[in-house]
């Protein structure tokens, strides 16, 4: 039996979140730097204070993890879009919400 949480699986990020040289900050909690990790969080607190009742467009979301987030502060729905199909794809598995793939 181990002690603490479960590590997080290593993934190719090109891969699972269609990370390329010109695009490196689609994140899921987790799977980036703590500093990043924490900016995004960052500015997902500051938008569920405006959410409740609300439908939501979450352009250019990455792997959508805010969703979850955003419904929880109270947000009627949530649409995530990204022009990455591989990071909605990674994001479905354990997120909330609508996702779609397109560019802004």
């Amino acid at each position: 039996m181990r002690d603490g949480p479960d590590p997080m699986p290593e993934v190719n990020r090109f891969e699972v979140f269609g990370e390329t040289p010109a695009a490196t900050e689609r994140i899921a909690p987790g799977y980036c730097g703590a500093d990043m990790e924490a900016e995004h969080v960052a500015r997902y607190r500051w938008a569920s204070a405006a959410v409740r009742g609300q439908g939501v467009l979450d352009v250019a979301c990455g792997t959508g993890y805010g969703s979850a987030r955003l419904l929880r502060a109270g947000a009627r729905s949530v649409c995530s879009l990204d022009v990455s199909a591989a990071a909605l794809a990674f994001g479905r598995g354990f997120r909330l919400g609508t996702f779609l793939v397109n560019s802004a």
